[in-house]
């Protein structure tokens, strides 16, 4: 609407200058008719050309408008597009970054996993240095009580050793004190050579008692003689042991030179002196220099007791 204003202002100005170009001798009433027919005319031809170019100006904007559009559709397009895009890269860090946290967390558990089986391992060591210890200490404590078992037995036996070594030595002299006496005829003993006795005993009983006498004691003084004889009567009246003499030095275990064969080479040799005899003799009769004492041993080997000569007497009847 305002091109059209405009184009019929400058009709008008175009037409009163055309009017003003005519001399005045020359206008009339054609003229002036003529004027106003140019004028409309003109009119006419600026409202068409102005009609025309609002429609052309009418698809331009419709045209500026579309393309507006176009421009808006497309912006908004490419705004979700890089919105989309931004999503996905959204979604891609947060998948990586659950991705990453859930490999943290499975390299952890397998952490605390491997932690605890190094501790497992660790304690089942433990434990098991722990047995080995209490093996090598029971090992060891076994080894020392077979030891000092090893040792009392080796102590016994130089003991026991040691005795039978003295009583063979002490054999050995009553040997030499009674060569002499062994080539003498000993007359045997009877019933009616044997005096009244106050334990009354066989000649062979008499026999056996001085030949232990002479194994147990030959080089001890009379005195000790008689305190082995002493020593097997109280045996004798004791309930502890058997009733007899011979039963006496017989039963296992109790005089050494039964064991070892020495009395039965001596009976069989018929070999006691008569100082094991009158030994013998004065003992069946009443002779008590130890009085009760059942043992006897080698002093050395016995604390205490009635010590005559080499021997020590003790434990009573």
């Amino acid at each position: 609407m305002k091109t059209l204003a405009v184009i019929a202002i400058m009709t008008i100005f175009s037409v009163k200058a055309y009017a003003a170009e005519v001399p005045e001798s020359e206008k009339t009433v054609d003229s002036a008719a003529v004027a106003e027919s140019e004028i409309k005319e003109v009119t006419e031809d600026a409202v068409l050309e102005t009609e025309s170019k609002d429609g052309e100006e009418t698809e331009v904007m419709d045209a500026l408008k579309a393309a507006e559009a176009m421009k808006t559709m497309d912006a908004l397009k490419a705004a979700e597009a890089a919105k989309a895009e931004e999503t996905a890269k959204a979604a891609e860090i947060m998948k990586a970054a659950e991705a990453a946290k859930t490999a943290e967390v499975i390299k952890a558990a397998e952490a605390a996993k491997a932690a605890e089986a190094a501790k497992a391992s660790k304690k089942a060591e433990a434990v098991k240095a722990a047995k080995a210890a209490e093996a090598v200490k029971a090992a060891e404590a076994t080894k020392a009580a077979e030891a000092a078992k090893a040792v009392e037995a080796a102590k016994a036996a130089e003991i026991m050793k040691a005795a039978e070594a003295m009583k063979e030595e002490e054999a050995a002299k009553a040997a030499e004190t009674i060569e002499e006496a062994e080539d003498t005829e000993i007359t045997d003993v009877t019933a009616d050579t044997v005096p009244q006795l106050l334990y009354p005993a066989t000649p062979e009983e008499v026999r056996l008692l001085a030949s232990l006498i002479y194994c147990e004691a030959g080089n001890q003084s009379h005195t000790g003689k008689v305190a082995v004889a002493n020593v097997v009567l109280n045996r004798v009246e004791s309930d502890a042991f058997p009733d007899t003499i011979t039963d006496v030095i017989y039963e296992k275990g109790q005089f050494t030179p039964v064991g070892t064969g020495w009395l039965k080479r001596v009976l069989r040799k018929n070999s006691a002196p008569e100082s094991c005899y009158a030994a013998a003799m004065e003992a069946l009769a009443g002779g008590r220099p130890v009085g009760d004492c059942v043992f006897f041993m080698r002093k050395e080997l016995h604390r205490g007791g009635l010590i005559i000569g080499a021997h020590a007497f003790f434990g009573a009847a």
